[in-house]
């Protein structure tokens, strides 16, 4: 089902594209989560093997897909794909801390990813004319805070320590193991691994290699609302890495209420 995601990412504007990547996702998971937990609960038996190959395929196609790809817009779109496994995880492990990890990962995912698209937005330019990778070399040292941001995020979304992505992920395998899905586990711990090959191969470029010199690369102006917001993400996404108990237990009373509501209430079953 993920055909269409490269070529839409790819060819839509930027912003369109980080829209796309958050709030469709999100939202398409919220109501998957919701249906597969209440409605289809009682033939768990039937469907959870079906989402188990569904998250297994869907986390390692996306990975590997996305290690050879040299368009950053591609890059992140078949990353997004294998983000979408992980959190097709926690649909079929369907125990409260997988699913408590599941509005965490959203919450961190949301950040990081309209971090790293913002980003990418100011790079590309109006033009939208500078979005492979090589076209980062040097970024950093031309750019060091959007180059420290655009680490940050980056390491977030390969679920590096220390940060809400890493975190994210914790939840999901503690969620995992509880219900004895153990080769499902290791199976995100080493796509994960995998994916720091194309996250930070972008890192490399912008901190080890310099920009080509017979291209001029024009400086890039940041409103101070820019700024302030893409400060503001990664500072939350290296709180939620740092000290995630709050938001974890806002999120576990959520999944209480959700567990609580009655299905027929909410038109799920007549």
């Amino acid at each position: 089902f993920h055909m269409w995601t490269p070529d839409v990412y790819e060819g839509a504007p930027t912003p369109v594209t980080a829209f796309m990547s958050v709030a469709v996702k999100a939202g398409a998971f919220l109501a998957f989560f919701r249906v597969f937990s209440v409605a289809f609960e009682g033939a768990y038996e039937v469907w959870w093997t079906i989402l188990w190959w569904l998250a297994v395929l869907t986390m390692v196609f996306g990975n590997l897909i996305a290690t050879v790809q040299v368009s950053v817009k591609r890059m992140l779109a078949y990353s997004g794909i294998a983000h979408a496994g992980y959190l097709m995880v926690a649909i079929v492990v369907a125990n409260s801390t997988a699913s408590a990890g599941l509005l965490f990962y959203l919450l961190t995912y949301t950040l990081m990813n309209i971090g790293a698209f913002a980003i990418v937005i100011l790079v590309s330019g109006e033009g939208e004319d500078r979005l492979e990778i090589e076209d980062y070399a040097g970024f950093g040292w031309r750019q060091p805070l959007l180059g420290v941001l655009l680490t940050v995020f980056l390491l977030s979304l390969a679920g590096f320590p220390g940060t809400g992505g890493f975190m994210a992920k914790v939840y999901l395998l503690q969620g995992a193991m509880e219900s004895n899905f153990v080769y499902l586990s290791v199976i995100l711990v080493l796509t994960t691994v995998a994916s720091y090959w194309y996250y930070l191969r972008v890192a490399w470029f912008m901190w080890m290699k310099d920009a080509p010199p017979d291209v001029a690369v024009e400086p890039i102006q940041v409103s101070l609302a820019m700024r302030v917001a893409l400060v503001a993400c990664v500072v939350l996404i290296l709180y939620l890495g740092v000290f995630p108990g709050a938001t974890l237990a806002l999120a576990r009373s959520s999944v209480s209420v959700l567990s609580a509501l009655r299905p027929e209430l909410i038109g799920l079953v007549p």
